[in-house]
Parts: C-alpha cells; sequence; structure tokens
C-alpha cells in the first residue's frame, strides 16, 4: 500500500470522443436537400422522428432502389 497521497491534476486532454458522432447530417440539410442510406425506411422511422424532435426540423422518406432517401421538407 503506497503512503503517498493522489495527486489532483487538470488540463489532461481525454483520450478518445466525449459523446457520440452522428451517423446522418439531420442538422446539415437545407429545405429542399436529401440524403442516401442503404437502410430500409422502415429501420429509419425512429432516428427521423427522434431527428424532427432534436432539430424542431421536418424530414420525409420514401424508399429507391439500394435503401432509402430522406428530405428535408421544413
Amino acid at each position: 500500500m503506497s503512503s503517498e497521497p493522489v495527486q489532483i491534476e487538470s488540463g489532461i486532454p481525454f483520450p478518445g470522443t466525449v459523446g457520440r458522432t452522428a451517423t446522418y447530417p439531420w442538422k446539415d440539410l437545407l429545405v429542399g436537400q436529401s440524403f442516401f442510406t442503404t437502410v430500409n425506411l422502415k429501420s429509419m422511422t425512429s432516428t427521423r422522428v427522434n431527428a424532427e424532435r432534436t432539430t424542431g426540423f421536418k424530414f420525409i422518406g420514401r424508399t429507391v432502389p439500394g435503401g432509402c432517401r430522406i428530405w428535408r421538407v421544413k
């Protein structure tokens, strides 16, 4: 057992990232812009609803060949 006191330090950067990085560009879309993903539309529904709640924007998705496309409409 060590008899030295524990030293408190400041300014040491945390390794890695803090929080999550966005998978989809919800906040970057302007009205009329869209993005494509290979994820199916049904799987994107809860992600889209959450993005609408957090950004205040409105999005609509449609199934397209190979995945789905999401547009910002408001």
